[in-house]
């Protein structure tokens, strides 16, 4: 007997960790990061922590349906019924009344719980809208701004949104902005088809909830309301809304004495400062104007020189080789040297030969050199053999 009652109170337990090895050998298996696994090693610790079981309504679909119910309306009818689009309101016409009680307590019973753990996207900017979210436990922030991380603002248990995405036409509406769980927070949530599926068995509460969402949308799309601007009345509306009073005259109406006439005198300070600025503003803009165009004058001015000086030297070159070109061919220099054409013109009669005996052979060898009759040409040389008679 003792052993049952300890296997009952381990029997939990038991369960527990039969789940959370069953998940991790799968993780494993398919290698995934150990980051990840961490994250639902967390989740698991603290379900169950928090709860004392994994799944609520695994315990619910054992109890009788009367119940179930009566558990439900006691956790999260008050929840509920906080949610604009479903209690009773100050609308006109045929939404003056809220929904169809029983309608709700249906919803009750197909409301699914979901813990998130710190840092976990509940939505994402962008996204489809199919699901109304209730906070049950814990908190939620907005993101926005233009990285994204900026806290718009902080939602606490038994705030709702994502309602006006239930009813919205053509499947839903994006998501504006990014919710984060800040912290552990348990949410409870209601998809599309599950509030149609009971809509079907309800076509009042249908119409009823259809005008409730157009009447939000509209308000959530309005701007933030600011001060009430005040009309005109009598004749004032007549003439139009007057010019603003000049600082100098309110300083000069408004002060007392000494007071008023410094304010003024510093109102007037101000006022020489601002024109002292704005006019050397102007001159600096002016002086650069001017700078420029200056700068561009001189450039086209140098362009036009260089293009001048390439032009007079294209010519001169061209002009030469004209030049060149008319000049009449001129003979070659004489190669003799000027004391030779010296003699030459001094004396034109040839030379004698001379003659060179060798040896005591019979033939003699006379060689002699005589002027060219052409100047240019030089001397010729002459070279004779002749045999000497015998004696």
């Amino acid at each position: 007997q003792m052993r049952d009652v300890i296997g009952a109170a381990t029997a939990g337990q038991n369960y527990y960790r039969s789940c959370m090895d069953n998940t991790v050998s799968y993780m494993n298996t398919y290698s995934i990061p150990k980051r990840v696994q961490n994250r639902v090693r967390t989740w698991y610790e603290y379900t169950w922590d928090s709860q004392g079981m994994l799944d609520e309504s695994e315990l619910l679909e054992q109890m009788p349906t009367k119940m179930q119910l009566a558990i439900a309306i006691d956790v999260n009818f008050a929840i509920v019924n906080k949610v604009d689009l479903f209690k009773a309101s100050s609308f006109t016409g045929e939404c003056r009344n809220g929904c169809d009680t029983q309608m709700i307590y249906d919803m009750l019973l197909r409301l699914k719980s979901i813990v998130y753990l710190p840092g976990d996207f509940v939505c994402k900017k962008g996204e489809i809208g199919r699901e109304m979210y209730i906070i049950k436990q814990g908190e939620v922030q907005v993101l926005g701004g233009p990285d994204g991380k900026k806290v718009l603002v902080t939602l606490r248990a038994g705030a709702v949104f994502g309602e006006i995405s239930l009813l919205a036409a053509g499947g839903g509406n994006r998501r504006t902005a990014d919710v984060v769980a800040h912290g552990f927070a348990n949410l409870f949530i209601l998809d599309k088809k599950t509030l149609n599926e009971i809509l079907v068995h309800y076509p009042d509460s249908e119409k009823l909830l259809m005008k409730k969402a157009k009447v939000l949308l509209k308000q959530k799309g309005k701007p933030a309301p600011g001060p009430p601007v005040q009309q005109p009345r009598g004749l004032a509306s007549l003439f139009g809304q007057k010019k603003e009073t000049p600082k100098l005259f309110k300083a000069m109406l408004g002060g007392k004495g000494k007071e008023g006439l410094a304010r003024l005198l510093q109102l007037k300070r101000e006022q020489d400062t601002q024109v002292m600025s704005q006019k050397a503003e102007k001159s600096r803009k002016e002086a650069s104007k001017q700078t420029k165009i200056l700068q561009e004058s001189k450039d086209k001015i140098d362009f036009t020189k260089t293009l001048w000086a390439s032009h007079l030297l294209i010519s001169s070159e061209a002009q030469k080789k004209l030049e060149q070109e008319k000049k009449p061919m001129q003979p070659p220099a004489s190669s003799a040297p000027p004391a030779q054409k010296e003699d030459l013109n001094a004396d034109a009669k040839p030379q004698p030969p001379a003659v060179m005996h060798r040896g005591t052979t019979n033939k003699s060898l006379i060689i002699s050199m005589s002027p060219s009759p052409r100047a240019e040409e030089g001397e010729i040389l002459t070279v004779e053999v002749k045999e000497k008679k015998n004696k």
